[in-house]
């Protein structure tokens, strides 16, 4: 608690993750002036053009196929990565769910779930191509996770910027408000109470993310960070001004 109490207070100036993590810290400690939020925005290097992306596997199969990339976890049912119980969930409901983890195991608890695939670890570059075929990016961690960081549950993850990087939608529940708000002001994807709230017509469903496809390879540009780096520019030097003068004061 010492350690922290002196990161947020005795800093040269201070980089949040996101609006609404900073208003929980400023609540604990009193944070220096000199502060900014900037997430970690996907890159315009990794945007697909609308060539680049893959056909759709639903176009060949009349069922919904979800991603999701990220860490994974089956042996403790109490942590972030516990996704068991959300994958059969969503099999349940008739979605195939292909899993990108973010290393390669075996996961056999995963694979036992009906329409649950694990798949290769892949690198950043080849991992946006190849997501772009699924209709949509499952954005979640296990909400009933102990002790959740509050960075994770007010923050934003990588996993919210690949998928607009790809192109597709992304799903996530409310729990998650900044993400949740995120996706829903900007229709970049759905978020529900719970899993079980999706639309159960399929049809309808994908009805659904076509716009919200056209959206977001119009949008996606505006959250990368080429397009916000001028205001972390503008906050370090403002950083290294006010650090130098003290020095001469």
């Amino acid at each position: 608690m010492l350690f922290r109490s002196y990161c947020n207070e005795k800093n040269d100036g201070a980089i949040f993750i996101t609006d609404r993590y900073k208003s929980l810290v400023e609540k604990k400690y009193k944070i220096n002036d000199l502060n900014i939020c900037f997430p970690n925005y996907g890159s315009k290097d990794m945007i697909l053009k609308k060539d680049e992306m893959y056909p759709k596997i639903s176009s060949s199969t009349n069922k919904i196929h979800l991603v999701y990339v990220g860490a994974l976890d089956q042996d403790n049912p109490n942590i972030t990565r516990y996704l068991l119980p959300q994958m059969r969930q969503l099999s349940k409901q008739g979605f195939v769910i292909d899993i990108f983890p973010s290393k390669n195991d075996s996961y056999e608890k995963y694979k036992e779930i009906n329409n649950v695939n694990i798949m290769d670890t892949q690198n950043p570059k080849s991992l946006i191509k190849i997501i772009s075929k699924y209709d949509c990016g499952l954005t979640l961690v296990n909400p009933n996770a102990d002790n959740m960081p509050e960075e994770l549950k007010y923050g934003f993850w990588n996993k919210t910027f690949d998928y607009l990087m790809a192109g597709i939608p992304q799903i996530t529940i409310n729990i998650f408000s900044v993400i949740s708000d995120f996706i829903s002001k900007n229709n970049f994807g759905i978020s529900v109470e719970s899993l079980d709230q999706l639309e159960k017509n399929h049809s309808n469903l994908l009805k659904k993310f076509k716009p919200m496809e056209k959206n977001i390879l119009q949008k996606n540009e505006l959250y990368t960070y080429e397009k916000k780096i001028d205001s972390l520019y503008t906050f370090y030097d403002r950083v290294y001004k006010k650090f130098h003068q003290n020095r001469l004061n």
